[in-house]
């Protein structure tokens, strides 16, 4: 499984936002966690060169399929958490931001593994950390090795978590985009192939027509297009890292209400919009 970079935030009795962003990556290896010490709020990001995306070379058989990118955005999700139809939430956050490019090697549109672990067409139930291993019921890289072989070039997604009520109250989502090198390209089947076997629907958002699967009325995944990117947003039921329950929701799932999910879709395509327009394709 590939590691990014994982980011504590929380906001000192001072009002005063404070930043905690530690930076590890390992390719199909998990690295130990390391402490880090408070900073004041991180400067503007400074934008890599843009690039127009362009169709990758012919794949060397001796490269991986995936490779991590080092240097993340630095994309925040504090301001959407507050920002979200819930009451009471507080300022502290945990997130993981991570940046997947083209390793060089080949890639299967149908690699072995989608869809086969277990739980299907429900909410992941799962750690941050661990979340980062699983994808709609997959091991997180094969549904990156089907999107990557189907023709995406880049891969971006942030995990968050958040809390309410004096963190009697706990929600996790992802936000995960793939972009492709044109529209024409772009494509969902990897997404809603896994999603074929579920109770789905398929509604129209603000003009954008997506597949929704929810649970007692709250939506855990939405997958849809924008022009030559995909995306996916799950919501995901929070776990302590040792496997205990941490309190959900006031809702009839005990997840996130589909109206908080709207919000994050909403906001997502316009930030992950900005950061993907400052990244050109990453190949190892």
């Amino acid at each position: 499984m590939i590691r990014k970079k994982k980011t504590h935030r929380r906001a000192d009795s001072r009002r005063l936002l404070t930043v905690c962003a530690c930076a590890a990556v390992a390719v199909l290896s998990w690295g130990a966690l390391t402490a880090c010490d408070p900073i004041t709020t991180a400067p503007p990001q400074t934008p890599v060169a843009t690039a127009t995306p362009s169709r990758p070379a012919a794949p060397d058989a001796s490269k991986p399929c995936l490779a991590a990118v080092a240097n993340t955005p630095g994309l925040q999700s504090q301001q959407l958490n507050k920002s979200l139809p819930v009451a009471d939430v507080l300022d502290d956050y945990l997130q993981i931001e991570i940046l997947i490019g083209r390793g060089g090697g080949p890639c299967s549109p149908t690699p072995v593994g989608l869809g086969t672990l277990p739980r299907p067409c429900r909410a992941l139930a799962s750690s941050l950390q661990d979340s980062l291993d699983i994808m709609l019921w997959s091991p997180s890289d094969v549904v990156n090795e089907a999107m990557f072989g189907a023709g995406a070039d880049t891969y971006y997604a942030v995990a968050s978590v958040g809390y309410s009520g004096s963190r009697g109250h706990t929600f996790m989502y992802r936000m995960s985009v793939w972009r492709f090198p044109d529209v024409g390209s772009a494509d969902t089947r990897p997404l809603t192939q896994v999603l074929g076997d579920c109770r789905t629907t398929d509604d129209d958002f603000v003009g954008t027509e997506r597949t929704l699967l929810d649970e007692k009325g709250d939506a855990v995944a939405m997958v849809y297009q924008r022009g030559n990117k995909v995306y996916l947003i799950d919501s995901i039921r929070p776990l302590e890292p040792s496997g205990k329950p941490l309190g959900g929701m006031n809702t009839a799932s005990g997840l996130l209400p589909t109206s908080a999910m709207n919000a994050i879709e909403q906001w997502w395509n316009d930030q992950s919009d900005k950061v993907l327009a400052s990244i050109a394709p990453a190949t190892a």
